[in-house]
């Protein structure tokens, strides 16, 4: 989620995002400002989706040689 936050280009709404973070119940203040904006939400699941699919690979590659 900092990752996501620190790479947005909008800065209030960076800072909105990062303040989210840095308050009670982090998880759930966060989600309530990429929910709003529709755009938003849809590049915070692009960028976890992605995220998934560089772990996989590189796990992959750690445990290629266990697989031959």
């Amino acid at each position: 989620m900092v990752d996501f936050a620190e790479g947005v280009d909008d800065e209030k709404l960076q800072n909105k995002l990062i303040n989210a973070l840095n308050r009670k119940k982090p998880f759930q203040n966060f989600k309530w400002h990429i929910d709003n904006p529709v755009k938003i939400a849809k590049n915070g699941l692009i960028s976890k989706k992605m995220r998934y699919i560089q772990w996989v690979n590189k796990q992959f590659i750690l445990n290629h040689k266990k697989f031959q």
